[in-house]
């Protein structure tokens, strides 16, 4: 007993050593080496990113986010002094042999996608572009990108079973979704729809699953309260190529911000800003400059006519209330998203380089620290401005005037 004692101590002095020298976000990429962690269950090797009193919390080389129970853990040792990722072809590759024959994979510079055959380079092709989009329409504006430290995985499963009994083996309900982004795993998963799934999704906007309510994982932390096990897109398919493309770009939109350090994996971030930006770049003229010009193809014209519902019963000058929480979203998923798209194109449109500095403000946050509702508003405050009454008549006003 006495041994197994001085053990976690020597963990404990350890991990404690390795977070000071490192921010517990995704692709910070300050390399404190390899640790590995042996219990009775598994051996998992990886770079430490967080802990508290009882658990600590790993990347492994794929990306994913692995959690330790400390009280198992029957030996440890440092197993080399740099933490290396995974390769794109090694990550393809052991794609290949979890998903089986069926599957084909390709990869691009950030990318590696698995999905049937035969259409693997058509959607890498499309990751690659949103990424790309994304980095350079950010990047124009001031704000400083991380490159990913990790291969971004996304797989595109031929049927809605078979993504249906995946999302079920990463221990998640994915039955109202479309496709999902797992900052746990640092996966997208979606799935390619048929004809004779047309319209068989009804369900508002996007949809965020904090992991202490997710009854089928034991996934939890202080740190990780209230980041989400995963970020889906659940939605009702009118035309199918339009919605599913429009599924894929949102939660790859969702994955590049929590791989560039705009979001953390480790910590909170503010759920309007995580689902305004995602759906902000669904429309086309976000992600193509050579539209820019036009304000038409900027809009969402599905979050807009949801916003313009919302405003018929919007409480008066409640922007601070949204900045400074999360009780929308659980009283009114539909206006939540509505308003967190209409707010996030808002400040696009209108304050472009203070909404870069609001969002380069949430990255630079500790977050292994409670995001509190006097931060958050503390926060816009400092990025945008402190007259909130203005501010939400000016915002009204603009929704108002748009056809």
């Amino acid at each position: 007993m006495r041994i197994r004692r001085l053990l976690l101590v020597a963990l404990f002095v350890f991990i404690g050593h390795s977070l000071d020298q490192s921010v517990s976000v995704a692709g910070d990429n300050a390399d404190v080496g390899t640790v590995q962690l042996k219990s009775a269950k598994e051996t998992i090797e990886g770079r430490v990113v967080a802990r508290d009193d009882q658990r600590c919390w790993l990347f492994d080389r794929a990306g994913r986010l692995r959690e330790v129970r400390l009280s198992e853990v029957k030996s440890f040792k440092q197993i080399s002094t740099k933490f290396t990722a995974s390769s794109p072809m090694a990550t393809a590759s052991d794609l290949v042999r979890e998903l089986g024959k069926d599957y084909e994979t390709a990869t691009s510079r950030h990318y590696v996608v698995a999905c049937p055959k035969g259409k693997a380079k058509t959607y890498v092709e499309l990751f690659e572009s949103v990424y790309r989009n994304f980095h350079m329409y950010f990047s124009v504006r001031g704000f400083h990108l991380n490159e990913p430290e990790f291969p971004l995985v996304a797989i595109v499963f031929p049927s809605r079973s078979a993504f249906l009994e995946y999302a079920k083996r990463e221990g998640t309900n994915a039955t109202q979704f479309g496709g999902y982004y797992s900052p746990r795993s640092n996966r997208a998963a979606l799935f390619e729809i048929e004809s004779s799934a047309t319209a068989q999704f009804e369900h508002d906007g996007s949809f965020l699953l904090p992991l202490n309510r997710d009854s089928s994982s034991e996934f939890t932390s202080p740190f990780l309260k209230n980041t989400g096990n995963v970020l889906g897109a659940p939605r009702a398919f009118k035309t199918i190529d339009a919605d599913q493309r429009d599924t894929m770009i949102h939660e790859c939109t969702h994955q590049v911000a929590y791989n560039v350090g705009m979001h953390e994996r480790v910590g909170e971030n503010a759920r309007w800003i995580v689902e305004g930006l995602a759906t902000v770049f669904e429309a086309p003229g976000i992600r193509n400059s050579s539209s820019g010009s036009q304000l038409s193809s900027r809009v969402n014209p599905e979050r807009l006519a949801a916003f313009k519902d919302y405003l018929k019963r919007r409480p008066k000058n409640s922007l601070e209330s949204t900045i400074g929480g999360d009780e929308l979203f659980s009283q009114a998923m539909q206006d939540f998203y509505a308003e967190a798209w209409a707010l996030s194109f808002y400040l696009v449109e209108t304050r472009p380089r203070k909404y870069s500095n609001l969002l380069q403000r949430s990255a630079e946050r500790d977050g292994s620290k409670k995001l509190t509702r006097e931060e958050r508003v503390e926060m816009f405050r400092t990025a945008i401005g402190d007259n909130f009454k203005m501010l939400d008549a000016e915002f009204v006003r603009f929704y108002e005037k748009l056809k």
